[in-house]
C-alpha cells in the first residue's frame, strides 16, 4: 500500500470515518451536542486531509533517510495534532457564536494531545502497512569473500566458493582449495563465524565443508556420515552434528 493507490484511499476511508465516531462520542461527553459535533466534524475532516500529507512526507522524505521511523513518526504526529487542533478550536468556536475575547487559551490547546495520539496512532498503523522499519532495520549480516594464506610463493588470496573444505591443525586450519592445501594460522570456529552460513556447514568439531562440492552422503552406525566431496576427497561427520547434517541436506534422520 503506497500513496494514491486505491488501498490507501480505502485505508483513509475506513480510518476516518471510525476515527470520527469516537471523536464524536468522546466530544459529547465532555460539551454540549451542537459543539460536539461541529468540533469533531471539523477535526476528522483536518486529519483526513492532514494524513495525506503526512503519508506523502513518509515515502518521499522520511523513509530511506531514517533506519528507524518510529521517533519522527512521534514528532510529526505531535506536530500535526497540534496544528490540526490550533486551527479548528478557532473556528469551531467563532461559529458557535461565541465571542472572541472569551477565546481561552485552555480552548485553544483543548484536546490537542489526543488528536496528536490519533495522529501516531494513523501513523503507526500506515507505516506497518508499507513496512517501514519502525525500531531500525536489523543490520545486514557480512561474510568474507576472500581468505588470505602463506605459502612459499608469499601471500595469496582464495576465494571462500572454491575452498572445498576445512580442517582444524592445532592453532592452525587447513585448507583445501582448488586441489592444494594450504596452511592458516587461527581456529576453525572462527573461521564458521566469518564464512556464510549458507554455504559452509560444520560437519565435525574439526571439519567444516563446503556443501556444493558435495557429491554423495552415506549414512554410517551411531550417526555419523561419510561425505564424498569429489575428487578423492572424502570426510567423516561427528555424532552430535547429525541433525545439523539431515536438516542442511534434507535428510531423513535416523534413529
Amino acid at each position: 500500500m503506497t500513496f494514491g493507490e486505491p488501498r490507501f484511499l480505502r485505508f483513509q476511508v475506513v480510518f476516518w470515518l471510525v476515527a470520527g465516531i469516537a471523536l464524536l462520542f468522546s466530544g459529547l461527553s465532555q460539551m454540549q451536542p451542537d459543539a460536539a459535533l461541529v468540533r469533531n466534524i471539523y477535526l476528522t475532516i483536518a486529519g483526513f486531509l492532514s494524513t495525506f500529507f503526512l503519508a506523502f512526507i513518509y515515502e518521499r522524505l522520511f523513509i530511506g533517510r531514517f533506519r528507524a521511523m518510529l521517533l519522527p513518526a512521534i514528532v510529526v504526529s505531535v506536530i500535526t495534532g497540534f496544528l490540526c487542533t490550533l486551527s479548528v478550536n478557532p473556528i469551531t468556536f467563532l461559529q458557535l457564536g461565541d465571542d472572541r475575547q472569551s477565546l481561552t487559551v485552555a480552548y485553544i490547546f483543548s484536546g490537542a494531545f489526543n488528536f496528536s495520539l490519533l495522529m501516531l496512532v494513523w501513523s503507526l498503523i500506515y507505516l506497518l502497512r508499507i513496512d517501514a522499519p519502525l525500531f531500525g532495520a536489523p543490520e545486514k549480516e557480512t561474510f568474507v569473500t576472500t581468505l588470505a594464506v602463506d605459502d612459499q610463493r608469499g601471500r595469496r588470496i582464495l576465494d571462500v566458493s572454491g575452498i572445498v573444505c576445512i580442517k582444524a591443525a592445532g592453532d592452525y586450519v587447513e585448507i583445501l582449495h582448488a586441489g592444494s592445501r594450504h596452511m592458516r594460522r587461527g581456529y576453525i570456529s572462527d573461521l564458521e563465524k566469518q564464512l556464510d552460513p549458507s554455504l559452509f556447514l560444520r560437519i565435525h568439531r574439526s571439519v567444516m565443508i563446503n556443501r556444493s562440492f558435495v557429491r554423495n552422503i552415506v549414512r554410517r552406525p551411531k550417526a555419523e556420515f561419510e561425505i564424498d566431496l569429489g575428487d578423492d576427497v572424502t570426510v567423516s561427520s561427528g555424532r552430535s552434528y547429525e541433525k545439523a547434517i539431515t536438516g542442511a541436506f534434507s535428510l531423513d534422520q535416523g534413529a
